[in-house]
């Protein structure tokens, strides 16, 4: 309970910066494994997303929330990797919620397809295609022909999971059935 009102005492900015400090002291560990990425990603989105709510902060590092993507997007990998599939859509989640916050995407389609492979394997075709989809307009937006064949790809395989007669090898464009 002390420990729980401390922290709702602290400033977003305070609460950022000691979010950043616990993770710059996991990395520092001599062995960074697989077991101690959801433990780094997490402190580091946290940091990230509170110093963002507040415009920034002093003192942060100005490549915060890039670092953040790329360990929740590592996180990410790894829980659909351990096929715990939830836990990688809410990891990937966390991190395309950093983007839309700062207006970045150079990560958007690879956490966008990655999200629409967790979604799949998770039976949720739907939001699967959606994300494929999203994934595919990113792509082409940034004259990324291979991230879009990428996307394609996935936007065939959510058409296969829904059970289309083509088994997802016809159309793939992003209209409704």
């Amino acid at each position: 309970v002390v420990r729980e009102v401390h922290h709702d005492t602290m400033t977003r900015d305070r609460r950022a910066k000691g979010h950043l400090g616990i993770a710059e002291g996991l990395e520092r560990e001599d062995q960074l494994h697989d077991a101690v990425v959801e433990r780094i990603a997490h402190p580091r989105g946290r940091a990230a997303a509170l110093a963002t709510d507040v415009g920034g902060s002093a003192g942060m590092p100005a490549d915060l929330v890039t670092r953040a993507v790329a360990w929740l997007r590592r996180a990410g990998e790894r829980a659909a990797h351990a096929d715990t599939p939830q836990r990688s859509v809410s990891l990937v989640s966390e991190a395309l919620a950093l983007l839309d916050a700062v207006g970045g995407g150079d990560e958007r389609v690879p956490l966008l397809l990655a999200r629409s492979t967790a979604y799949g394997e998770l039976g949720d075709v739907a939001r699967s295609r959606d994300d494929a989809a999203a994934a595919r307009m990113v792509a082409a937006a940034g004259g990324d022909e291979r991230a879009g064949v990428r996307a394609t790809g996935a936007l065939a395989d959510a058409a296969a999971r829904r059970g289309h007669p083509d088994g997802g090898h016809g159309r793939v464009d992003d209209s409704p059935d």
